[in-house]
């Protein structure tokens, strides 16, 4: 009984990181959206390359704020 309690507690943890994940994902595609001299499709372009890949989202959150525009133009610049 006491592993399955475990099990439960450890998927309800999981859940919730998802959970705040996806507000996260949300809520960079808001700060995106702020940045001045941004097309649509440009805020489109890097909020999708951001949200699919969490270190991405974990990196832009933690980069200071007057970092984060820098950090959007280079992921403008085509490989």
């Amino acid at each position: 009984m006491e592993g399955a309690s475990e099990h439960i507690g450890r998927l309800a943890i999981c859940f919730q990181h998802e959970s705040n994940s996806g507000e996260r994902r949300m809520k960079g595609t808001s700060e995106i959206m702020k940045m001045e001299g941004l097309s649509p499709n440009e805020v489109l372009s890097v909020s999708k390359n951001i949200a699919l890949n969490p270190l991405e989202v974990d990196l832009f959150f933690n980069l200071p704020d007057y970092y984060k525009y820098a950090y959007v133009q280079g992921l403008l610049i085509p490989d």
